[in-house]
């Protein structure tokens, strides 16, 4: 009976030990494809910094001075509409006074003369565009999904439009400028906690 019980003991011992070689060798798998995975996620990062540092990888615009209550909107017909406004700076290798443009934000309802065509739009926003002496306006008309329209007018000098920007540039900086600011939006609980948005990429 107590070599039984002897046998029984060894036999439970060794199907621990079993266990144990199992397990450990388990780990050590797991460690060798975590290090690689690792190794892989360093290497993509070093590629990433590597593609944004590349001239002409991306573009990035900054707020330099943003959230300024004005009165009067460019691009019509005199008028104390009132506006949120910005200036943003596009951060390039081209230098130049071409570089900054302005932005103006309003929920005022704006009718778009014959002197406004129709631009390229997505599902959030309708695109109108107009060229004067002085600048060469664009004006979005952003749906927050809650039945509110807001009017943005994005205003940039001529040479901005001819030595910096191509027309898929600026379209790809409006779908993806609209899409941070309906996501900062989407948490202000009053007017007075609107923003405009400080960096886009793109």
């Amino acid at each position: 009976m107590k070599k039984q019980e002897e046998n029984k003991v060894t036999l439970k011992n060794q199907v621990i030990i079993l266990l144990v070689i199992i397990m450990l060798t388990a780990c050590m798998g797991a460690g060798d494809n975590t290090e690689n995975a690792i190794n892989s996620t360093g290497e993509n990062m070093v590629q990433t910094v590597q593609e944004q540092r590349r001239p002409g990888a991306g573009r990035e615009t900054v707020l330099i001075w943003g959230n300024h209550r004005v009165y009067g909107i460019p691009g019509f017909e005199d008028n104390s509409f009132h506006a949120l406004a910005g200036e943003y700076r596009l951060q390039t290798d081209v230098e130049g006074k071409g570089n900054n443009f302005l932005l103006y934000l309003s929920l005022e309802p704006l009718y778009f003369s014959r002197e406004w065509q129709t631009r390229h739009g997505t599902g959030n926003y309708q695109a109108y565009q107009r060229s004067t002496d002085d600048e060469f306006l664009v004006s979005l008309v952003v749906n927050d999904g809650k039945g509110v329209l807001w009017a943005v007018i994005f205003s940039f000098s001529h040479e901005f439009e001819e030595t910096v920007l191509n027309s898929d540039a600026l379209n790809q900086f409006f779908r993806v400028w609209s899409n941070r600011f309906l996501y900062f939006l989407s948490f202000a609980r009053t007017l007075g906690e609107i923003s405009i948005p400080a960096v886009v990429r793109f």
